[in-house]
């Protein structure tokens, strides 16, 4: 990764503050897919990573796992859930677009911030 990469000051900015760690501890990983168990993590972190007891909500997140609290944490919170055909998580999933917004939206709405606002996605070929 160079300082003329677009995203460089952003990776920056996540690994410096803990939110994001890399895939180890030299590489970050920018071009990689993101799991859904990760951004859990991410999000996690950005409330300082709470310590949860371990409930079977999602018969796809075990115990002591890397990702547990933080999928147990945003259930919790109102956040993320499962599939709903199925009951699991999938932690291992590459989160998509619409996945994300979702988990952005429901963690806008735990904060408390306004998410009245409303816009056209229509120029999105995958809305």
């Amino acid at each position: 990764m160079e300082k003329s990469d677009w995203f460089y000051y952003s990776v920056k900015y996540v690994y410096d503050n803990g939110l994001m760690t890399g895939l180890n501890e030299t590489t970050f990983g920018p071009y990689e897919n993101l799991a859904r168990a990760q951004f859990a993590v991410i999000l996690h972190r950005m409330n300082g990573s709470p310590d949860m007891e371990y409930t079977n909500k999602f018969p796809d997140v075990a115990d002591n796992q890397w990702y547990t609290d933080a999928i147990l944490w945003a259930n919790e919170a109102g956040v993320v859930g499962g599939y709903t055909d199925t009951g699991k998580f999938g932690p291992g999933d590459n989160i998509n677009r619409e996945q994300m917004a979702v988990m952005m939206y429901q963690y806008a709405n735990y904060l408390g911030y306004d998410t009245s606002a409303r816009v056209n996605f229509d120029y999105f070929v995958d809305v």
